[in-house]
């Protein structure tokens, strides 16, 4: 559903990003669920999220991985918004 949601959500005009923030936070939490399966699902979540608003969507990653039991799932997220804002500055 949430994958779905994101889908969406990237087709809507600019769309409120403390709002945006607030749920990223909150996936990033479930990242570091203790099932290996949750945090496949996150990951899957955030993949589709990024799409949204790469630039917000680093910053909110990279706070993440900070304090992350899994920083690397994070910082491959980052690389993931990085290429995308890149892309987007073209």
């Amino acid at each position: 559903m949430l994958q779905t949601f994101f889908e969406i959500l990237g087709s809507v005009p600019k769309w409120g990003d403390s709002l945006y923030q607030y749920i990223l936070k909150q996936l990033f939490i479930h990242l570091d669920d203790p099932s290996t399966e949750m945090q496949a699902a996150m990951s899957e979540v955030l993949r589709r999220a990024v799409h949204v608003n790469p630039a917000v969507f680093k910053n909110e990653a990279q706070s993440a991985a900070s304090r992350s039991c899994h920083p690397r799932a994070c910082e491959e997220l980052v690389r993931l918004a990085e290429t995308l804002v890149s892309v987007e500055d073209f």
